[in-house]
C-alpha cells in the first residue's frame, strides 16, 4: 500500500507496539497485518471523522479494548483533498473538505477525552500529533491556489494550536507533523519521497519529542525534524 499511514502502522508494529488502527473504509493490508505474526499487536477498526456518531461508536469501542490502560500516542491523519481553483471552488467543497481534516480532529479528540482514553487524572504523559501540510501554511504560500485544501488546513493547524494549550494540564502534549511531499495515490504517485521515508522520518520526531530532544509543544515539524513556519 503506498500511505503513509500504513507505513507508519507497520514501523510501529515492528518496533513492538500495540497498535490500534483505524480506517474509513474495509483494508484487506491492514487486516494482513493485524493477522501476521511479530513484536507488535494490531487491532483494526473501522471509524469515519465526518460522522459524530461513528467518531464516538468507535471511541467507546476502543476504550473498552483499552480497559485501564489509556494511549500513549495518537496520529490522527484522516484527510481529504479537492484541488479546486478560485472560480471552480464551491461551498460544498469547503464544507465537505472542512468536515473531514478540520472537525474530525476536534470530535477525535473530544471522544478520545470523553471515555478516558486520554488526558486521564494520574495517566502517563501522553501525545497527540495530527497530520497536516504544508500547504496549511500561511507564510510558505507562494503560489496561491487550492484553496479548498489550503483553508483546511491552516484551520486544522489553529486547532492543534488550541489543543495544546488546552490538554497540557491532562499531560497531553499535542502537535502537527507534515508528512513531506510523499509520492502517493493522492499525488498522482509524484513526490520527492517515498512513504517508508516520510513514515520513519515522522516517527523520528516523535521520538526525539520523548527523548526531549525536540518541543513538541503546540509545535509543527516535517519529517526531517524540521519547524515549519506558520
Amino acid at each position: 500500500m503506498t500511505h503513509t499511514p500504513f507505513q507508519l502502522v507497520r514501523q510501529l508494529l515492528a518496533r513492538g507496539n500495540r497498535v490500534h488502527a483505524t480506517t474509513r473504509a474495509p483494508s484487506p493490508g491492514l487486516d494482513a497485518l493485524a493477522s501476521k505474526p511479530g513484536p507488535g499487536a494490531l487491532t483494526v477498526r473501522t471509524c469515519d471523522v465526518a460522522s459524530p456518531a461513528s467518531v464516538n461508536a468507535w471511541a467507546a469501542d476502543l476504550a473498552a479494548d483499552l480497559a485501564a490502560e489509556p494511549l500513549a500516542l495518537v496520529i490522527h491523519n484522516a484527510g481529504v483533498a479537492k484541488w479546486a481553483d478560485l472560480e471552480s471552488t464551491t461551498a460544498e467543497d469547503m464544507v465537505d473538505v472542512f468536515r473531514v481534516n478540520t472537525v474530525g480532529a476536534v470530535l477525535t479528540m473530544q471522544a478520545l477525552l470523553k471515555v478516558g482514553a486520554v488526558g486521564q487524572a494520574g495517566a502517563p504523559p501522553a501525545v497527540a500529533a495530527f497530520m497536516t501540510s504544508k500547504m496549511g501554511s500561511v507564510a510558505d504560500n507562494g503560489s496561491g491556489g487550492s484553496y479548498v485544501y489550503r483553508a483546511s488546513k491552516a484551520a486544522l493547524n489553529a486547532v492543534v494550536k488550541s489543543l495544546s494549550i488546552d490538554l497540557a494540564p491532562r499531560g497531553v502534549t499535542a502537535t502537527l507533523l507534515h508528512p513531506g511531499w510523499v509520492a502517493t495515490d493522492m499525488t498522482g504517485n509524484k513526490g520527492l519521497i517515498d512513504v517508508e521515508t516520510s513514515a520513519s522520518g515522522l516517527l523520528g520526531v516523535l521520538e526525539a519529542g520523548a527523548a526531549g530532544a525536540l518541543d513538541l509543544r503546540g509545535t509543527w515539524h516535517d519529517y526531517k525534524q524540521e519547524a515549519i513556519p506558520w
